[in-house]
């Protein structure tokens, strides 16, 4: 996810890693959580968003779009 959301033009993307979980803070205050399979953050109305973590490039699409929202 994090080349793809480099190659859409995001340039501000900080994230850790862990064996359990791992976290994006993306511009504009989007925070992307990853785990047990999923990429999971809040919309801009305060609404869970799921998407699967076999769709990496989907998922950096939409939140490109989100972050462009803001």
């Amino acid at each position: 996810m994090f080349g793809e959301l480099r190659r859409l033009g995001m340039r501000r993307v900080y994230g850790s890693a862990d064996v359990k979980m791992s976290v994006l803070s993306l511009p504009a205050g989007v925070t992307v959580w990853v785990v047990a399979g999923a990429f999971t953050w809040r919309d801009a109305d305060g609404r869970a968003v799921w998407w699967s973590a076999e769709d990496a490039v989907g998922a950096a699409r939409r939140l490109a779009a989100e972050v462009e929202q803001r």
